[in-house]
């Protein structure tokens, strides 16, 4: 007979087993990790549910760290003072959104708002533990920025291609 207590051991074991197989394969910082640093991640780390239509993360007014989706998808925007919003890009299964945690890089300045346009599965990592860990390895802040830059890059050049292409060459 299995006794509830070390089957919800067991299943809460397996739970971060998977965590931790998703931080192996997404984070490219998880090999020059010291245990100690695996177990912060590890503890302030938890698998979040956001409905359709979910304000994620509310600009300059938020930073609740790194997010890792599971499933789902998620739209990353910016806000004019009166009120328009630009998609800048989506976040789907498997991506990583560092500018929701842009607190914890000081050279970025860049402030986006996140919402589910589906029903969206993640795991958040807090942003103190993540600008801890950033602050003391290395490998952490050249993951962070990294995918910063990149994310950045990549709008400019869609930015770009709105404000200097024409409507048809777009279009093609």
């Amino acid at each position: 007979m299995n006794h509830p207590d070390k089957r919800a051991e067991s299943d809460e074991l397996g739970q971060q087993k998977n965590v931790t197989d998703l931080f192996i394969r997404h984070f490219g910082f998880w090999p020059q990790l010291s245990d100690r640093e695996r177990d912060l991640l590890n503890a302030h780390t938890h698998a979040v549910h956001y409905e359709r239509g979910a304000q994620v993360h509310r600009g300059p007014f938020d930073c609740i760290g790194v997010l890792l989706v599971k499933k789902g998808q998620l739209r990353v925007y910016t806000l004019s003072e009166d009120g328009r919003d630009v998609t800048l890009y989506r976040l789907f299964a498997d991506d990583i959104g560092i500018l929701s945690a842009a607190c914890t890089l000081d050279a970025v300045t860049f402030d986006v708002y996140i919402d589910a346009e589906e029903d969206t599965d993640v795991l958040l990592t807090d942003a103190l533990a993540f600008r801890r860990l950033s602050m003391t390895n290395i490998y952490v802040r050249c993951f962070a920025y990294e995918l910063a830059s990149k994310r950045l890059s990549d709008m400019l050049w869609k930015m770009q291609q709105v404000l200097f292409l024409s409507a048809d060459r777009r279009f093609a």
